[in-house]
């Protein structure tokens, strides 16, 4: 019976992944062999259909007591799973996961190391496949009579995991950064010191580029347009636009080797300690795809192992030499020598980077130079930072140098600025932002400013902060709120229904049963403001049927106007005067404004008044005279 009643559910399944077909007479069945997924739409739903069925299969829909026959069941969906989708790491992982929670280690195993066959360059399947051979490691050292050399020996085959992996992501990077160069584009990977410091190499015009570029200027100054160089330019503009893809590309994929990088240190160090540790960073900082990431960890590593020492330092300097113009790895270098209270090289490292680096790059430097100076040095010394600040920066106001000053926690390269900034969010009028637990997901589009006139009603903490209204339609966070009620004081009768009658007490019951029945409270009245409601259409529903299906969170701004406020800059950009839009009203409309002042020759005379008309005069309600003659009443 249960397996007839999940037969529905079962075959709704198979359609979606498209696991069996029906059979077709007189035709073969087509062939179908998994190919490499590029992310489409199609493909993550199918992904998605199949996780969802790999969880009814091991939710045991059809009841099945006997576990082995359950475990065969579900080993045998997982194989069918792994042969269909051959190139999705995601579920070469779940059947790895499912193996090794039933106790099969060798099935656990063979799934990761044919799903890594497969799928070469995961990095979801091979760090799981360095973890589960690191725990091999630590269960022969475990055992006893442990033979030495076969633990070194697997020691080194974990390096050997790593090492392939590295091998494959970078045959990739060298592949994509010979199609960039062949484009057009600049190489990303790190020749050398001296490649890198000199810059791009710029090639020098020829002649006839100088004369087209003073043809194209006259034509542009005489409003002539040239369909060819037009074109031309649109199709130049395309080929940059195009390079900068490929070119951020490069950069994250760099970035994605550094990570694994990253991970075979820390393995070099829990199997190693500082020799096994030192011997990889070497290895890896030869390459020319290394990136400064690896050196900071290099160097945290490093100083974790031997805190006294300067290996950390130097670890550092050398990355200095790649990465000097890397405002990222300057800010991390500088907090390490802070952290360490080594204010001299500190110091020096400031003094050096500031003066080959430019402005508006090194701000973040200058930041966290005047963040650390705030906490040891004295006021003249405050005091004449700033006035070297504001000479690197004449553009800046001097509020908000002087606000700078008394940031806290705001100096951050990679993530963005989330520190205290009282001066902002009280003397600037700039929003506040509160945390809260049922905060939306999305930052709110448009925030008006805070005011002195609102009223300190919400508090945070120890502190009052000014009211901050939220939307009604914030969904909460975590659906652990969202079936949650308020308590009975806080929920009030609407004014429009009136209030339940309180149930009587139990032994008051028999005396209320013979009492007469009083009729229901009259319905508070309504006010005459409010306008009657709406009459409807016969056959439609009612209007809280219409409104019941309507989704509190539906954005009811027509598409104009949503995309013109998506255009709009952030209002915290603004650092023009403020102005208080109520008390401006107030004033508006409450200015005496005298009339205007008409000239003596343009008033016009009073006219004379109109002739008198004969009138009727009054009514005769004297005795009746008879059918003669009688006075004429006009």
């Amino acid at each position: 019976m249960t397996a007839r009643m999940k037969k529905t559910e079962l075959a709704e399944h198979h359609k979606r992944i498209g696991l069996f077909h029906p059979p077709v007479y007189d035709h073969k069945a087509p062939i179908e062999l998994p190919i490499p997924p590029v992310l489409r739409s199609e493909e993550r739903a199918l992904l998605a259909n199949w996780r969802k069925y790999l969880e009814f299969e091991e939710s045991n829909p059809l009841g099945i007591e006997e576990k082995s026959m359950l475990a065969a069941r579900i080993m045998a969906v997982y194989r069918k799973g792994v042969i269909k989708m051959r190139f999705y790491p995601e579920i070469w992982y779940l059947a790895y996961l499912w193996a090794q929670s039933m106790g099969k280690g060798d099935d656990a195993h063979t799934f990761l190391k044919n799903g890594l066959d497969a799928n070469s360059t995961s990095f979801l399947l091979n760090f799981a496949y360095s973890e589960l051979h690191e725990q091999s490691i630590l269960n022969l050292q475990a055992t006893a009579n442990a033979d030495p050399k076969k633990i070194e020996e697997k020691k080194a085959e974990g390096h050997e995991i790593y090492k392939k992996f590295v091998a494959n992501l970078k045959i990739e990077l060298d592949r994509l950064e010979e199609l960039h160069i062949a484009e057009g584009g600049n190489p990303v990977s790190q020749q050398s010191g001296q490649t890198q410091n000199q810059g791009p190499m710029v090639p020098a015009q020829n002649v006839i580029e100088l004369e087209d570029d003073i043809t194209q200027k006259e034509n542009e100054f005489y409003g002539i347009v040239d369909p060819a160089a037009a074109e031309a330019k649109e199709r130049e503009l395309e080929r940059e636009r195009e390079n900068e893809r490929r070119e951020a590309i490069l950069v994250a994929k760099r970035v994605e080797l550094g990570q694994v990088n990253i991970a075979w240190m820390r393995y070099a160090k829990r199997v190693g300690q500082s020799a096994g540790l030192r011997n990889v960073f070497k290895e890896i900082r030869a390459d020319k795809w290394v990136c400064w990431q690896v050196f900071e960890s290099a160097a945290l590593l490093e100083h974790q192992i031997s805190p006294t020492a300067d290996v950390a330092a130097k670890i550092f300097e050398l990355g200095l030499r790649f990465f000097s113009s890397d405002v990222d790895y300057v800010v991390r270098y500088l907090n390490f020598l802070i952290n360490k209270c080594d204010e001299a090289n500190a110091r020096a490292l400031f003094e050096r980077i500031v003066v080959s680096m430019e402005a508006e790059k090194a701000r973040p430097i200058w930041q966290r130079w005047l963040s650390y100076q705030m906490s040891i040095a004295d006021l003249p010394t405050l005091q004449k930072l700033d006035k070297r600040i504001a000479d690197t920066y004449p553009k800046d106001r001097a509020m908000k140098l002087f606000a700078q000053r008394y940031l806290y926690l705001g100096i951050e390269v990679v993530a963005p600025p989330s520190g205290i900034d009282a001066i902002a969010s009280h003397d600037l009028q700039t929003p506040l932002k509160i945390p809260s637990v049922v905060a939306p997901p999305h930052p709110t589009p448009v925030q008006a400013p805070l005011t002195s006139q609102q009223p300190p009603n919400v508090s945070n903490g120890s502190h009052v902060y000014p009211s901050y209204n939220p939307p009604p339609t914030i969904a909460p966070s975590n659906p652990a709120f969202a079936n949650a009620r308020p308590p009975p004081a806080a929920r009030m009768a609407s004014p429009l229904q009136p209030p339940k009658r309180p149930l009587p007490e139990p032994d008051a019951l028999s005396s209320q049963k013979r009492a007469r029945r009083s009729p229901p409270p009259p319905a508070p009245p309504q006010r005459r403001q409010q306008p009657p409601p709406p009459s409807r259409r016969w056959g439609s529903p009612q209007r809280d049927d219409r409104r019941r299906g309507r989704s509190p969170d539906r954005n009811m701004s027509p598409p104009a106007l949503a995309w013109f406020i998506s255009q709009l800059p952030n209002p915290r950009a603004y650092d023009g005067p403020v102005f208080n839009i109520d008390e401006f009203l107030k004033i508006i409309s409450n200015v005496a404004v005298p009339p205007p002042s008409v000239p003596h020759d343009r008033i016009r005379s009073r006219s004379p008044p109109p002739p008198a008309r004969n009138t009727r005069g009054p009514p005769d309600y004297g005795p009746y005279q008879g059918p003669g003659p009688r006075p004429r009443r006009y």
